[in-house]
């Protein structure tokens, strides 16, 4: 199963192929979903985590609480681009490296 993190409502799901969506009932405001995707080949969960760092850790702890499946996480949306013309092809090198639990990494 593949875990997919969001920071805002990107619109992945036909990117993704996904199929049999349903949204978790999640405690709080967690905006969980689970599917299937065809383009993965594999169970997939999205979780829109918002700007708030105990927002991202009181879902991810419910999630794998709840999910014990979990094989892979793809972080979607959470780096910055060094500039704005960067192609799909080309490799993002991070700006910044952020931590739930530490301040952010220094380079």
């Amino acid at each position: 199963m593949i875990l997919v993190i969001t920071k805002e409502n990107l619109e992945i799901t036909s990117a993704l192929k996904l199929n049999n969506i349903e949204q978790i009932h999640a405690p709080g405001n967690l905006n969980v979903q689970a599917g299937n995707s065809a383009t993965l080949n594999d169970g997939l969960i999205l979780f829109q985590c918002e700007a708030s760092p105990i927002h991202c850790k009181v879902g991810l702890n419910w999630i794998f609480t709840k999910y014990k499946s979990i094989d892979f996480i793809l972080f979607i949306g959470f780096l910055r681009p060094i500039n704005n013309s960067i192609l799909r092809n080309q490799v993002v090198i991070p700006t910044e490296f952020l931590n739930l639990d530490e301040p952010p990494v220094e380079w």
